[in-house]
């Protein structure tokens, strides 16, 4: 009857320790992806460009959005120069190697680009894996553990700095032509 008991208990608490994959740790998730106050995954980037026009930073970023997407029509929901705004709603694979196991997701997010005389912010939000806000993804397998966690968040993380940062250096480097 103890052995029956015991085992009833493990079955009951499984669960509710395997659901607990996700921690904050210094305002991100699982230490890896910066976090609002809502708890939404947002990278926010504000710098300084010296010298250069709204128009000139909007032509860097309008031809970014080309260069990067293989359709730029169908990712930017907003283009307008006048305000110095674009905005794109954009899905792009990521393979994610976890153990031996190749994850194949969908990464969304949603990417504004305000721009003013000499400045932009750069604002990534709506961070989503299978059409899933990241918090409440799961892994499809069973026995997951933290580290199967921290390895797909560290992937998404990756590929979202190095977008935003290719999208920086075009705003920043001036075009010859």
């Amino acid at each position: 009857m103890k052995i029956l008991f015991t085992l009833l208990l493990f079955s009951v608490c499984l669960p509710l320790v395997q659901a607990q994959k996700n921690f904050v740790e210094n305002g991100k998730l699982n230490g890896i992806l910066p976090l609002d106050e809502s708890g939404n995954v947002v990278y926010q980037i504000v710098k300084s460009v010296e010298g250069v026009s709204k128009d000139e930073l909007y032509k860097r970023g309008r031809k970014w959005f080309v260069k990067s997407f293989s359709s730029a029509k169908d990712v930017l929901q907003v283009s307008d120069g006048q305000s110095g705004e674009l905005s794109a709603q954009a899905i792009t694979p990521l393979l994610t190697k976890i153990l031996r196991v190749t994850l194949d997701t969908d990464l969304s997010y949603t990417l504004l680009t305000e721009l003013k005389d000499g400045r932009y912010r750069l604002t990534l939000t709506n961070v989503r894996l299978n059409n899933q806000p990241l918090p409440l993804f799961k892994l499809p397998y069973i026995g997951t553990t933290q580290t199967m966690y921290t390895t797909l968040y560290t992937s998404v993380d990756t590929h979202l700095t190095g977008l935003l940062a290719s999208l920086e250096k075009a705003l920043q480097t001036a075009d010859d032509f």
